[in-house]
């Protein structure tokens, strides 16, 4: 079993363009510990096109505890013109560190 896993990867529109055209979102994804130890964990997470070119990436890291369940959120902007062309997210790379 890997020491983390991660599920329930979404994104939610928090606001309508400015006038520059950028939007502010919300992203989350629910990431259990299964290592039995407290770790730091590091996750980078990529939005792709219908032809799987990155449009953007969003780092999320939170302290979790042993046996842990525990949902990662953040939120940043991008222009609304990449946003609504986001085919699906996925996972870019993950780093876990004990602490």
């Amino acid at each position: 079993m890997s020491e983390i896993t991660i599920t329930g990867i979404a994104t939610k529109q928090m606001s309508q363009p400015d006038d520059s055209g950028d939007i502010y979102y919300a992203i989350k994804a629910t990431v259990q510990n299964n290592s039995g130890r407290p770790l730091e964990v590091n996750i980078s997470i990529q939005a792709v096109d219908e032809d799987d070119f990155e449009l953007t990436d969003v780092s999320l890291s939170s302290e979790i505890a042993a046996d842990e369940t525990k949902t990662i959120t953040d939120k940043t902007f991008m222009p609304h013109s990449d946003y609504v062309q986001i085919a699906k997210w996925q996972i870019k790379s993950v780093s876990t560190y004990d602490v």
